[in-house]
């Protein structure tokens, strides 16, 4: 990382937000690209398998003091820190800092018990940010978080999983070879029924961070969600 493309800089974020940003992250990637720039924190990466892709931004959690034209780019392994987080069990606010000591750069975050450093790593040895693929997803619905865990930890007990937006609701489907099951998940409804099968592998994991909220899926039959 050249040092004009390193701009020394803080900023402010619930605990538990800084803690789901991360895990967010290390469901699908190990290591990530975090851009910092006066509008936000925002980071997207791709699974090495290129099976999924995660966007994940803090900029409407977030209090600033980052005030500079040029952004900067921190180079941070994801699962480490998220594994680091979760054993620190941060209370309340936390703050962020990025500096260089020694040459080095660094990754802080610090609360009012606890202060976590972390060693950046070299942006040039780390997979290049994806273009996001151009998607016509014209079914677009809300859906509780903790139905669609309850849906997926249904069907991963059953079988193949599929998603399924029609005339009476949203449901997720699960085949096995002697059981199959449908799940209500939302209540939203198309004209023209939309279902696409997906993998329970990734949605097991993905679909806990979004547990406590309500989530809006996009999809189209036989696309990617």
């Amino acid at each position: 990382m050249a040092d004009t493309d390193f701009i020394p800089g803080s900023f402010t974020v619930k605990s538990e937000v800084i803690l789901k940003f991360f895990e967010a992250l290390s469901i699908l990637v190990f290591e990530c690209r975090l851009h910092i720039t006066r509008k936000g924190v925002h980071v997207i990466a791709v699974h090495d398998e290129n099976i999924a892709m995660v966007e994940v931004g803090l900029d409407k959690f977030t209090t600033f003091l980052y005030d500079h034209d040029k952004g900067t780019i921190l180079a941070l392994s994801v699962r480490d820190i998220h594994q680091v987080l979760k054993a620190a069990d941060l209370t309340d606010t936390a703050t962020v800092f990025w500096y260089k000591e020694e040459g080095l750069a660094k990754f802080r975050i610090e609360s009012c018990r606890c202060t976590l450093i972390f060693n950046c790593m070299d942006s040039e040895g780390i997979r290049k940010d994806p273009n996001p693929p151009t998607l016509r997803l014209d079914t677009k619905f809300p859906v509780l978080g903790s139905l669609l865990v309850k849906g997926i930890r249904l069907a991963d007990v059953v079988g193949d999983c599929y998603i399924e937006v029609n005339q009476e609701g949203c449901f997720l489907d699960a085949y096995g070879e002697t059981s199959k099951c449908r799940y209500l998940i939302g209540f939203d409804t198309v004209s023209t029924p939309v279902r696409s099968k997906y993998s329970l592998d990734y949605l097991k994991d993905i679909a806990q961070v979004f547990e406590g909220t309500t989530i809006t899926i996009e999809m189209a039959s036989d696309h990617p969600i």
